[in-house]
């Protein structure tokens, strides 16, 4: 009896699953094999926090559209986003992986080398935080060289032109480095009448799966570096802005986020090194106390 319908049950869940992905195809493809293994972590999770039956229906459809999120952001909008669930841990269904700065210089270096087309395109996104979409639809007349600003207000998905993943226009800001980069791919890019920054070699927007298979990947590769997402470029960025002490609010600007606790929740635990080293900020005080101490002592006897 209780076997039978914790079969049942599972076979449920599976088949849920399964059916939430059939609009995809990379994530359908990459889940469904591992798709009973999933639904059995999760019934464990699950069990441990005493979470209900409807906790675990939402918990598996955030939990793929974490997956899918993770794997290929392109295919999110295919899916149906589920609603918030605060009683659920943020962090357990979150996926994210960011370069070393030395895994980026090399990145960059062989890049450059090998990859010359795809060098601009990496290095913005890398200093930007720019979401794939958003590089892809990126125009020139959206760079303002005078301000050092770019303007965010198109994405490129799905063969089509729309607005940005928040429906909101935003400005980064971009370095100097970038400004030079970009000047020397204006004069070297292929000529577009759509004005795009990034194109490919008939002028026109780039499709996103044949640059990470023909380029992404395999500068990825060519630099030692373990296979990641795109999107993780994006991690990247904030990652090392907050390593070498930016504002968690300046993050949250650059990145576009609609809260600084979306940054937060996103971010904070990327920062071992930083805390490593605000562990010890107040040793000073107490040392310069234990000094003065001293001094006041001889100076007495």
């Amino acid at each position: 009896g209780t076997a039978s319908v914790a079969i049942n049950k599972r076979g449920t869940f599976i088949n849920f699953g399964n059916q939430y992905l059939k609009n995809t195809r990379v994530c359908y493809s990459l889940i469904t094999p591992y798709m009973g293994q999933l639904v059995d972590d999760i019934f464990a999770f699950a069990k441990e926090r005493n979470y209900k039956l409807a906790d675990e229906t939402e918990f598996i459809e955030t939990v793929l559209y974490r997956c899918v999120w993770a794997l290929c952001p392109e295919e999110a909008p295919m899916v149906r986003k589920p609603q918030p669930m605060p009683h659920i841990e943020r962090e357990a269904v979150m996926y994210s992986f960011q370069l070393s700065t030395e895994e980026v210089q090399a990145l960059l270096s062989k890049t450059k080398q090998v990859y010359p087309d795809f060098y601009p395109l990496l290095f913005t996104a890398l200093f930007t935080g720019m979401r794939q979409g958003e590089l892809l639809g990126l125009t020139w007349s959206s760079i303002n060289w005078v301000k050092g600003k770019i303007k965010i207000d198109k994405n490129y998905t799905h063969g089509r032109v729309g607005t940005p993943k928040t429906n909101k226009i935003r400005y980064v800001d971009m370095s100097n480095e970038l400004a030079k980069v970009l000047k020397e791919w204006r004069l070297a890019c292929p000529h577009s009448e759509l004005d795009i920054v990034f194109p490919n070699n008939e002028g026109l927007h780039q499709d996103a799966h044949n640059m990470i298979k023909r380029r992404f990947k395999p500068a990825l590769n060519r630099a030692g570096i373990e296979e990641i997402r795109f999107h993780d470029l994006r991690h990247t960025y904030a990652s090392l802005l907050l390593a070498n002490g930016a504002p968690m609010k300046y993050v949250q600007s650059q990145l576009g986020h609609a809260s600084i606790t979306m940054t937060m929740d996103l971010y904070t635990h990327l920062l071992p090194e930083v805390n490593d080293k605000c562990v010890n900020l107040l040793n000073s005080i107490v040392n310069t106390t234990v000094e003065t101490q001293e001094k006041i002592v001889r100076f007495g006897t």
